[in-house]
């Protein structure tokens, strides 16, 4: 790459200054690229040892996209030399008409979500990016497809500093967000809520799936699976969730199976139910309470637009009608479960 008349070495990363691509000169050379691109500061041309070394932003679309570094080795760098090699970048990705980095990750995310370690392992290699040590991923729904990019950058602005590796990419109209175990003491739940919080005060309806601690991407391929599959019931399930875990997902795959295993197996599931079956604000009131506000009377009743004590009101009735208290465990978990499948079945019935 650019061999001559610069006779320099040439390196690409993304804004995170992970390696895209590179190209040495001469061929033979032995110089630690990662270990220059870490040293250069700046955009003015610097010496560091035997090595002359230059950094440069080249921008896509009126934003920035990838770094140039430039080294030249035993020779002083110039400044119209630099301005040369960058201008050819530069005139480049005006052509690609895209982000280059994104081309490479975009596959690279592909093969984790498709499974295909080979290629996955590969194309790792040839970003320096170390796939072994992604465990954490997110899915992020967007409702409105163009405010997709718009939140794809928001993600990467947000999170570069708390993770070593951080892949946000889109991948079947879902944003895929790749993570190490972080460099932060901040929690996933944390770091989560608050970009959440950015999203919701600038107005895009989102969902965040938090799967963590996968050990294999043959994990991380069977929760994605799992996630799409039951992405729709989770939400009708959870209607004023915005954040779920895999956890959420288990629990809906295993009430969506007693669905399906027929009247019998619908029947026992809605048993403990059955004397609120003739009193629909009764049952809605618990499905509130239970599903939507976490067993919080207060919430309940915003979410309800009744006083607080009204819920109190409603619940001890209810205790009173199925002869147990549906805020205790272990009975809380009987109920919850019932209360589920009753309000998936609503569904099923749209369906």
């Amino acid at each position: 790459m650019f061999h001559a008349p610069l006779v320099s070495s040439i390196v690409l990363t993304d804004m995170r200054g992970q390696i895209i691509n590179a190209g040495t000169w001469p061929s033979i050379s032995t110089l630690d690229l990662s270990y220059m691109v870490k040293q250069t500061i700046g955009t003015n041309i610097q010496s560091i040892e035997t090595v002359s070394a230059v950094k440069r932003t080249i921008f896509h679309s009126g934003m920035e996209a990838i770094q140039f570094y430039m080294f030249k080795e035993n020779q002083p760098l110039t400044e119209n030399m630099v301005e040369q090699a960058a201008e050819v970048v530069q005139i480049f990705m005006n052509l690609w008409g895209q982000n280059y980095e994104a081309v490479n990750t975009q596959e690279l995310v592909k093969a984790i979500l498709n499974d295909e370690s080979v290629k996955m392992r590969r194309l790792g290699a040839v970003l320096h990016i170390d796939v072994g040590n992604i465990s954490n991923v997110w899915f992020v729904h967007v409702e409105e497809p163009t405010l997709q990019a718009i939140v794809m950058r928001q993600l990467k602005e947000e999170m570069t500093s708390h993770f070593n590796v951080l892949l946000v990419e889109l991948f079947e109209q879902t944003i895929a967000v790749f993570m190490d175990e972080g460099k932060t003491n901040e929690g996933f739940d944390t770091i989560a809520f608050e970009v959440s919080k950015k999203l919701q005060q600038e107005g895009i309806c989102h969902t965040i799936v938090q799967y963590l601690g996968m050990g294999t991407t043959s994990d991380v391929q069977a929760a994605y699976s799992k996630m799409k599959e039951y992405f729709e019931q989770a939400k009708f399930l959870y209607p004023k969730q915005r954040m779920f875990t895999q956890l959420h997902f288990q629990f809906v795959a295993e009430c969506e199976k007693r669905i399906a295993e027929g009247e019998k197996s619908i029947h026992q599931a809605l048993g403990p139910l059955q004397p609120l079956i003739k009193q629909p604000e009764l049952l809605d009131t618990l499905a509130v309470f239970l599903l939507d506000a976490q067993s919080h009377y207060a919430k309940a009743g915003k979410l309800l637009y009744v006083h607080m004590n009204t819920i109190k009101y409603r619940i001890k009735r209810i205790n009173e009608l199925v002869h147990y208290s549906v805020t205790k465990l272990p009975e809380s978990l009987t109920y919850y479960r019932a209360i589920a499948i009753w309000r998936l079945l609503k569904n099923t019935e749209k369906r």
